[in-house]
């Protein structure tokens, strides 16, 4: 190969990294991106070998290879943006590796229109870009085509073996990236075995031996977590839903050639750009899906007719069809991702269509407008974003929103020493975004319950829209990050107060201790705000807690003993508790007459029937606290 003739796959690549990378930080992150980085850092700050990776949503656990593979680029980078570009660069490299499969079949053309096709297509882009389980799967898919073909198709005797074992290599990377990747290994397996004579067992062996360690090794830590998967797998084959035929499975596959509908989830805000992107999308897909349909009926004569090259298409067939074909009738939602696994073969079947394109005037006329297309689609979602990158939740930031939250997060957890932040998302999403090895207490209902630790300093982290969240009571504002689009999220610090200070918080001090270890440190009555704020603290753990319920309740009782009002607030699972956690609860106040009513303060489980029993300074067991008010 001349350097003359790498200039126009050097172009496609250079072409496919600036269709990757321009606004990448403009992509929308959640838990399941945040995950793998998560047990990255947990391996990088604690050692915490991760043998598991994220939990799926209908069976059992993922492997753990995608947090290995993000291990080193957090190494190097420390952030989010970091991971995100290397997922990015690696990726990348499935334009190459289409090309070089391609050129090693003969044919510069086809090897042009494959790696373009690669290059451009919107939703191999997308899915190049996250750093979720199947964020790395255009890479190994890929890979691992392109090493099996040129192991059982492309190499003479001699180094057959060793490139059959890097396939295997690859192989088994790609199935410990995500369980469904497992399913690869129908595509790998009818692949060897209809060329079985041209295997060699030495390198076919060897790959099995890797695959087979990696495979068990995975296996037994399902088997050491068993009570977890079993009951996933237990609520897997419970499912009623009809195994019936769906061509979700196909339209997806064709999505990853075509490109169709991309405008439909990213970008739409129905304007008449819309539309006419809209347009000019459907325009393209419907001419790739027609090439791609020629290119399957071309690949089908081939191998009917036994032509020289029919072994390889007929691979292709496989590695794009056997995919579609065990995902067409499921019980399951199929996500585009799950055809990830189809690539490159939908770009290699297209290809021979297209390559005759590509010396005439027409094909520069195609190729430009695939590229205008691609672009207008990927920065039409990507500036959609970027409008409004915090616009969801605390889980849902772009990229680009999670620098400036990284650095203030990890600022404020060195100030105050934390290891954990008060804020609604899960701690994996939480620990990837902060950079730090923390945990996410997601529990409290803000505002109807405040909650801090004695001797710690409570860091809240609150997302609003349209407007900044007001300082919670105790706190102080410690900052404050204002996005695009009129949305914030406030970081608020409640001071580390010792047990002693507690009682100079509320208006009425108490110190009622509790049987169950839950102690009525006092209350705050405000008339004039129509609140009650009733505090107390979890001074230990009692046999039992486990399965608690309780919420406080709040009864008012007039001069005739008649209950006219009975107020609570959200209740607390018992296995949330924690010694020395501190609850505030605000309990909303009705219209009352004004006068003197009796006032009842407690603890009440309504599923259990059970009420809490008070051990007062007098030391007569009360079930409720009780005392006079005067309500203005």
């Amino acid at each position: 190969m001349t350097a003359r003739s790498l200039v126009v796959p050097v172009l496609i690549t250079l072409l496919a990294a600036f269709l990757r990378l321009h606004r990448f930080a403009d992509f929308l992150t959640n838990v399941d991106h945040a995950y793998p980085i998560a047990q990255a850092i947990g391996i990088w700050e604690s050692g915490r070998i991760a043998t598991l990776g994220q939990s799926t949503s209908i069976l059992f656990a993922n492997p753990p290879g995608m947090t290995y593979m993000v291990l080193l680029p957090w190494g190097l980078f420390g952030t989010v943006w970091g991971v995100h570009y290397s997922v990015i660069c690696l990726n990348l490299l499935i334009v190459p590796l289409t090309y070089h499969l391609m050129r090693k079949l003969g044919n510069t053309s086809q090897a042009w229109a494959a790696s373009f096709l690669a290059a451009t297509n919107p939703w191999t882009i997308y899915h190049s870009q996250g750093t979720w389980v199947q964020g790395l799967l255009p890479l190994w898919t890929t890979l691992t085509f392109v090493l099996l073909i040129k192991a059982l198709l492309l190499s003479p005797a001699a180094p057959r073996s060793h490139r059959l074992f890097a396939a295997g290599l690859a192989f088994t990377a790609l199935t410990q990236m995500y369980l469904l990747a497992f399913l690869s290994a129908a595509q790998v397996g009818l692949i060897a075995w209809i060329n079985r004579r041209r295997l060699s067992w030495r390198g076919g062996i060897a790959a099995l031996t890797v695959f087979g360690i990696a495979t068990g090794l995975y296996i037994h830590q399902l088997a050491i977590n068993w009570q977890v998967q079993s009951a996933r797998l237990e609520n897997f084959l419970m499912i009623e839903a009809p195994l019936q035929p769906r061509t979700t499975a196909l339209e997806h596959a064709l999505r990853h050639v075509t490109g169709r509908d991309y405008e439909i989830i990213y970008g739409n805000d129905g304007s008449a750009a819309w539309k006419m992107r809209r347009t000019l999308s459907l325009s393209v897909s419907l001419g790739l899906t027609a090439v791609l349909g020629l290119g399957l009926v071309r690949a089908v004569r081939r191998v009917v007719r036994s032509t020289p090259d029919a072994p390889f298409w007929l691979a292709a067939f496989l590695w794009w069809g056997v995919p579609i074909i065990a995902l067409t009738a499921t019980r399951q939602p199929v996500h585009i991702a799950y055809l990830l696994l189809t690539l490159p073969a939908g770009f290699v079947l297209a290809a021979p269509v297209l390559a005759p394109l590509a010396h005439r005037r027409i094909g520069a006329v195609v190729a430009i407008v695939l590229v205008v297309n691609s672009f207008l689609l990927l920065n039409a979602g990507r500036l959609a974003l970027a409008a409004r990158p915090a616009a969801e939740d605390l889980d849902r930031l772009s990229v680009r929103a999670i620098v400036p939250f990284q650095a203030t997060a990890a600022r404020l957890a060195g100030e105050y020493r934390l290891t954990e932040f008060y804020a609604r998302l899960d701690s994996a999403s939480l620990s990837a975004k902060v950079g730090r090895d923390v945990a996410a207490v997601n529990w409290v209902h803000l505002p109807e319950v405040e909650m801090f630790s004695i001797d710690r300093p409570a860091v809240y982290v609150r997302l609003e829209h349209g407007h900044p969240a007001a300082p919670l009571p105790l706190a102080m504002r410690a900052a404050l990050l204002e996005y695009p689009g009129g949305d914030s999220i406030a970081f608020d610090v409640i001071p580390a107060h010792t047990r002693s200070q507690l009682l100079t918080l509320p208006q009425y001090r108490l110190e009622w201790p509790s049987r169950e270890g839950l102690t009525l440190i006092g209350y705050d009555l405000s008339p004039e705000r129509r609140e009650l704020i009733c505090s107390w603290v979890v001074d230990a753990l009692t046999e039992g807690h486990w399965n608690w319920l309780y919420a406080p309740y709040a009864h008012f009782t007039n001069a005739r003993s008649e209950l006219v009002a009975n107020l609570g607030a959200p209740g607390l699972p018992g296995y949330l508790y924690r010694a020395g956690d501190v609850y505030r609860y605000r309990i909303a106040l009705p219209d009352l007459t004004p006068g003197v009513y009796q006032l009842e303060l407690g603890l009440f489980d309504g599923i259990h029937r059970l009420g809490i029993t008070f051990l007062p300074p007098d030391g007569i067991p009360q079930p409720f606290y009780l005392a006079p008010v005067i309500l203005p």
